[in-house]
């Protein structure tokens, strides 16, 4: 699952602070020294057995789950398995906080079994590049603490990545996110999310690109931008915020809803203090989200 959502996991749950997650982003990447706490957490090694082989490892120069083989705390095809298999990254970032002791390792182990049962999201931590373009805009992003909302946008924009990849597809590449108020629009469709803390959000681009996002989303090809393609970019925005608010309702306690959408073609949208704007960049074209909060 996608590191920067486990990285808010911790935060809610109050297991570590806002400075101690910024760090683990900075400093922590996917190497070629699988995690020994996948071992522990799949329940092969106890805490302080894995303490225990990691300095047999870094002693004889030996691979941790090539050792545990030899040992014997689990099979030569299970220490192969954890070795070949793509491991998510967030589990290096468990592995970092585990490290400076931010974590116990037995909390450690519930935290990360409670965010893989919480979270039924597209896993990024196989699409690299994007992971990691994200990633450092995230970073650079929050550690700005622009605004007060900066969080909630950081939540939003991070769940509509995953839902651009379930629906439209994975040739993208995150440009820039942004404090950004006053937004011009060109084929725009816009809805707002109602409650306690509110959102008009809307996403954005140029007829061309309209068009093959369109027809991307609801599988059939269009040839002009039309009101078959402006009605797809309104049903992309509502599926995707409809599962929004029902992800804040089940893990934030957030009653939301929402208004219809609508069309904003050629049009100022609204300006707020809090406004962000995410801009990405498809194969076929520019796509902006601008979303307005409170």
């Amino acid at each position: 699952m996608y590191t920067n959502l486990f990285g808010n996991y911790l935060l809610d749950c109050e297991a570590v602070d806002r400075d101690m997650i910024l760090t683990a982003l900075k400093e922590c990447s996917p190497s070629d020294k699988i995690p020994p706490f996948i071992g522990m957490y799949m329940g092969y090694l106890t805490s302080e057995e894995t303490s225990a082989v990691r300095k047999k490892a870094e002693e004889s120069g030996e691979n941790f789950y090539d050792l545990c083989a030899k040992l014997n705390y689990m099979s030569r095809e299970d220490a192969d398995r954890i070795l070949n298999e793509p491991q998510p990254h967030f589990m290096y970032i468990a592995q970092h906080l585990l490290d400076h002791k931010a974590v116990e390792p037995e909390k450690m182990i519930q935290l990360v079994a409670g965010y893989s049962s919480q979270y039924e999201i597209i896993d990024l931590e196989f699409q690299p590049e994007l992971n990691n373009a994200m990633e450092q805009l995230i970073v650079s992003f929050a550690s700005l603490n622009l605004s007060q909302h900066t969080d909630l946008a950081i939540d939003y924009f991070l769940m509509l990545i995953n839902d651009l990849l379930r629906y439209i597809g994975d040739d993208f590449t995150p440009l820039s996110m942004d404090l950004f108020s006053g937004f011009l629009s060109k084929i725009c469709a816009s809805q707002n999310i109602l409650g306690e803390t509110p959102m008009f959000t809307s996403i954005d681009m140029d007829e061309d690109t309209a068009i093959k996002f369109a027809s991307r989303f609801s599988g059939v090809e269009f040839n002009e931008c039309d009101e078959y393609v402006e009605a797809a970019l309104c049903d992309f925005l509502n599926q995707h915020n409809g599962l929004y608010i029902v992800n804040e309702s089940n893990n934030k306690n957030r009653e939301l809803s929402l208004d219809a959408p609508i069309n904003q073609n050629y049009d100022l949208l609204p300006e707020g203090d809090d406004a962000f704007l995410l801009n990405l960049k498809f194969d076929f074209g520019f796509v902006n989200f601008y979303i307005v909060i409170g």
